[in-house]
């Protein structure tokens, strides 16, 4: 398989996986599941196990509890998620009228999303793209590590960001940006 080694989606790869979704059979919510796991750097377990009592809709916010022995967070939200997340809770009201469940990612068969079902729909949507890898959902996260770096922002902000306790976890996301090396001067 071509670039097996990659580990991230650039910011038009993820803009492309979002574009797929609207050829699957879910595409409300594969759209802010996608959305969701590269605009917070979600790991997949902690975007399958997010419920609606983490969005606060009135304050543009959601609360992320991170795994891993992560740093739980409380971050913004735009308007362009939330409203996702509201065509997703109108869809699954029509698909499931009588399901009760806090957990807002539900598979095909009414039950939580799972890390699996999130591995087949980052596969089946890299093909819909036309993408030449088999992406997989943590190059999300890395992906968001990489744009946040990339817009210059303070590593150890995007440290808090992530939920990682080191910043060692962060410091690799540094090594793929050219710009960092612009002001080093030659003359």
């Amino acid at each position: 398989m071509k670039n097996s080694k990659k580990r991230h989606l650039t910011h038009d790869e993820v803009k492309t996986l979002i574009a797929a979704c609207d050829k699957t059979d879910y595409p409300s919510r594969n759209k802010a599941v996608v959305m969701l796991a590269f605009r917070h750097g979600f790991r997949a377990t902690e975007l399958c196990r997010l419920k609606w009592t983490d969005i606060d809709t009135h304050n543009h916010t959601v609360y992320i509890v991170r795994s891993k022995g992560g740093l739980n967070t409380t971050q913004p939200m735009q308007l362009d998620e939330l409203k996702m997340l509201n065509d997703w809770r109108r869809e699954r009201r029509v698909r499931f009228p009588s399901l009760e469940t806090d957990e807002i990612f539900l598979s095909q068969r009414n039950t939580q999303f799972t890390r699996i079902a999130f591995n087949q729909l980052m596969a089946m949507l890299g093909k819909k793209a036309g993408l030449d890898f088999k992406p997989f959902p943590h190059m999300l996260r890395h992906a968001c590590g990489y744009h946040l770096v990339n817009q210059g922002c303070d590593i150890r902000l995007i440290q808090d960001y992530l939920g990682h306790r080191s910043l060692n976890g962060v410091i690799g996301y540094t090594k793929i940006n050219p710009a960092r090396f612009k002001t080093f001067k030659w003359d």
